[in-house]
């Protein structure tokens, strides 16, 4: 599962979102996620198994009970989804430099009015109603 496909469900995000704060037990996770998904305990269990063996939770046992924390590797797989995202993104909108293309765009319009107006309030006037 990719971490998109995990965060997806809202079970599975909450989950997630409250073992970025640290270590929880299960008994905790499922008091929480229960009343605020009005789910079952099992409901919450499965999710949690979704997670390990995914490998998105680590488990420990100690004693009578279950500890789960967020694998340290599922931030960087995270990280790595979103800047190839966000590449795609700005290669789509010609971004690939790093500077708005839409910034450059408004300059380019607002210096052809400006050399085909001849006059900077003309020019600004058609900017303010939307003309350039």
């Amino acid at each position: 599962m990719n971490v998109f496909e995990v965060l997806a469900h809202p079970i599975r995000h909450r989950i997630v979102t409250i073992l970025a704060s640290g270590e929880h037990t299960s008994g905790n996770l499922v008091d929480v996620i229960s009343h605020e998904h009005r789910v079952t305990k099992a409901a919450v269990s499965w999710h949690l198994a979704v997670l390990r063996d995914s490998g998105y939770v680590i488990v420990r046992q100690e004693y009578t009970e279950r500890w789960y924390r967020l694998d340290e590797d599922v931030i960087r797989r995270l990280r790595k989804e979103v800047r190839t995202i966000v590449k795609v993104w700005r290669r789509r909108i010609g971004d690939v430099d790093g500077t708005d293309p839409l910034a450059a765009f408004s300059r380019k319009r607002i210096q052809k009015a400006r050399r085909t107006a001849g006059d900077t309030s003309r020019v600004g006037a058609m900017y303010t109603q939307g003309v350039i």
